[in-house]
């Protein structure tokens, strides 16, 4: 009779710790989906950071060329140089970013071709400034084609944020509703074992 009950105390203690190790699993197995979303929102931000980083530079290069069509004065041309110095590092690093992603490869393609065409209209600029005058510089900025190619980039950066965004989204979504499910498994099971353990106590009172 004993051996009968102790068998019986054996199964019931390992039935009660049986979810409690099927918990411990769960929550190593969230942890590890848990540190994935935070790399790929880390990596996700480090987008938005380039594109910010991009358009800025941009800014950069366009008050450098303005700046000296009304100056003449060489020293206000030190943003431009700036800038552009600095341009093919960010896009190299962007470029590694998105490379799994081939939407956001061809926007980058774009946006680089329309920084292309901004630094190329300053440069045009600038010369006119240095070969014809004020006057002759003041008439090619008033054809407005260095604010239009600027509106356009800064559409194209809202463009690839809006995407980085909606990625972003996507993630801390799937990563809500993973949690939410863990919670609510890693309860049922504690409920559970809890339960195993109560009758394991109360099995363990009665009388031989």
């Amino acid at each position: 009779m004993n051996w009968l009950i102790e068998k019986r105390t054996l199964i019931i203690v390992i039935c009660a710790l049986l979810p409690t190790a099927i918990v411990g699993f769960i929550a190593c197995h969230q942890t590890s989906k848990i540190i994935k979303s935070s790399e790929k929102l880390s990596h996700s931000q480090q987008v938005h950071d380039e594109l910010d980083d991009i358009l800025s530079l941009c800014k950069d290069v366009e008050t450098g060329g303005r700046g000296f069509a009304l100056t003449g004065k060489d020293e206000f041309l030190q943003p431009y140089f700036n800038a552009t110095s600095e341009l093919d590092k960010h896009f190299r690093h962007l470029s590694q970013l998105t490379r799994n992603n081939s939407n956001m490869q061809e926007k980058l393609i774009a946006l680089d071709a329309s920084v292309d065409k901004k630094i190329e209209q300053v440069e045009k600029l600038v010369l006119t400034r240095k070969q014809k005058g004020f006057e002759a510089a003041g008439q090619l900025v008033s054809t407005g084609t260095g604010r239009k190619i600027m509106e356009n980039i800064r559409r194209q950066v809202k463009e690839m944020d809006d995407e980085e965004d909606r990625f972003m989204q996507t993630i801390s979504g799937q990563s809500e509703d993973s949690n939410a499910q863990t919670l609510r498994v890693s309860t049922i099971l504690a409920v559970f074992a809890l339960a195993l353990i109560g009758c394991n106590v109360f099995f363990a009172r009665l009388p031989d």
